[in-house]
């Protein structure tokens, strides 16, 4: 493909959306397109 699809903002199902104005689940993120997922926080800090 011309370009990929970097999404940021991906948690799993049941965590905090945190300072995030908009969240997805990989599975959300993956169905609407994206080629890599931005997981950051969601798997360096504990769930809140």
């Amino acid at each position: 493909p011309p370009f990929l699809i970097v999404t940021p903002g991906v948690r799993p199902a049941g965590y905090d959306a945190g300072d995030q104005k908009r969240v997805a689940t990989p599975e959300q993120a993956l169905q609407w397109g994206a080629d890599y997922l931005v997981m950051g926080r969601a798997l360096l800090q504990p769930k809140a």
